[in-house]
C-alpha cells in the first residue's frame, strides 16, 4: 500500500486561527504528518511566521507556480510526466466548500491520491483525509 501523506494547510486553519500553535497542535491530533507554515526570516535572521497582509502577498506570487488541484484535475497526465522526471506531486488546497466535482473534502483528496497518484495533498482539513 502506497503511503499516503497528508499536509495541514497552515494547521488545521478550518478549525482554528491559521499559522498559531492551536492549529498545528490540532492538525497534529487530526492526523496530519507534515504542517505547511508562512515563515519569514527577517533581516536580522529571525523567524517569524507572516501576517495576513504578506500571506495575501505571498500568495498571488506562489499562486502562479504551485501545482493548483484545478491544474492537476485539468491535465491527470502531468502527475505521471512529473513523476518521470523524478518530481513530487503536491497539489493545494483542499478545504470544504471546493470540492466540486466532488461531495467531500475526502473523496476528492483521495481521488488524487490513489485515482490520480499524487504524492501528497495540502489541505485545511487532516481529519478528513485518512487511509
Amino acid at each position: 500500500m502506497r503511503r499516503m501523506h497528508v499536509i495541514a494547510h497552515r494547521g488545521a486553519s478550518a478549525y482554528a486561527p491559521e499559522n498559531t500553535l492551536a492549529a498545528f497542535e490540532l492538525a497534529v491530533r487530526q492526523g496530519a504528518g507534515c504542517l505547511e507554515h508562512d515563515l519569514q526570516v527577517t533581516r536580522d535572521g529571525v523567524a517569524r511566521l507572516a501576517n495576513r497582509e504578506r500571506i495575501a502577498s505571498i500568495a498571488a506570487f506562489a499562486s502562479g507556480i504551485g501545482p493548483a488541484k484545478a491544474l492537476i484535475a485539468a491535465q491527470p497526465d502531468i502527475v505521471d510526466l512529473a513523476h518521470a522526471a523524478g518530481m513530487r506531486v503536491t497539489p493545494w488546497t483542499f478545504r470544504a466548500g471546493a470540492t466540486a466535482p466532488f461531495d467531500s473534502v475526502a473523496a476528492e483528496t483521495h481521488h488524487h491520491l490513489d485515482a490520480l497518484g499524487v504524492d501528497a495533498v495540502i489541505t485545511d482539513h487532516p481529519e478528513l483525509v485518512q487511509p
